[in-house]
């Protein structure tokens, strides 16, 4: 798909956004329509600082300006947030009887620091997320023994 984009479709657009990572870097020389990619995971792994530094032209949004700490001197062009906007809802501060977790289970996300939590605190612990190749094991135990009350 992304060769017919580059190779018979880009003179169509203004511009091409990916939010495919790195899969996008190959085909961004195939054509003169600019490209800018969204990245939406972390950055901080060596082969990343490979892999994107293969291409000094390309323009790259980051999902928050802490993100791109460990690649600095790509060509970030914006920082689109991907967040909540904690002022368009009003907290409530009843107390419900759960803990809710919302967000990849990855180790940097620390789900099992949640689990932790609700176990501490009697809650019964609600998990809402999406697995990552890193989402196996998190802290040497699978994320379905740490679900467990054993």
């Amino acid at each position: 798909m992304l060769n017919e984009i580059y190779t018979r479709r880009a003179t169509e657009f203004d511009v091409i956004h990916s939010h495919l990572d790195y899969l996008t870097l190959p085909f961004t020389r195939l054509s003169s329509t600019p490209t800018v990619l969204t990245l939406h995971g972390r950055l901080d792994k060596p082969e990343w600082d490979r892999v994107f530094h293969q291409y000094p032209e390309a323009n790259y949004v980051s999902i928050s300006d802490d993100q791109r700490k460990p690649l600095p001197d790509l060509n970030w062009v914006s920082t689109v947030h991907h967040g909540v906007d904690v002022d368009s809802f009003k907290p409530s501060y009843k107390h419900g009887d759960y803990l809710c977790f919302v967000g990849r289970m990855a180790p940097e996300k620390r789900p099992d620091l949640a689990i932790e939590v609700a176990k501490h605190c009697g809650k019964c612990g609600l998990f809402e997320s999406q697995k990552d190749g890193n989402s196996e094991t998190i802290g040497g135990n699978s994320v379905d023994d740490l679900r467990e009350d054993r």
